[in-house]
């Protein structure tokens, strides 16, 4: 997780299981309502020592990261959210009637 060297925010997938991939990102300014998220994916595989070469990274959909637009990539967003502006907060209750008053004990 971080930012790119563009001020992309990073976040890194982890295996879920059954070819499942899950990733989280967060940013304050991020979830201004009107904000447009805009996602690509990136996947770099790894040799048996954890090394890994340009020829192992695929940007789906291309990237704007200098790694990939110096192998002539230009970025296309896989999916495109806008951030809904919240709902409105719900209506005040009025406040409850007090109790009755007991009627009066009755005269005998």
């Amino acid at each position: 997780s971080g930012l790119s060297s563009e001020s992309n925010l990073l976040a890194l997938a982890a295996g879920n299981g059954s070819g499942v991939y899950a990733a989280r990102a967060s940013g304050l300014a991020a979830w201004n309502a009107g904000a447009e998220w805009r996602v690509a994916m990136m996947m770099e595989t790894t040799d048996s020592l954890g090394k890994s070469e340009t020829t192992r990274r695929f940007p789906f959909f291309g990237s704007s990261a200098a790694l990939y637009t110096e192998q002539g990539f230009n970025f296309e967003p896989f999916r495109v959210a806008v951030v809904a502006p919240s709902p409105p907060p719900p209506p005040v209750l009025p406040l409850p009637s007090p109790p009755s008053p007991s009627p009066p004990p009755p005269t005998p």
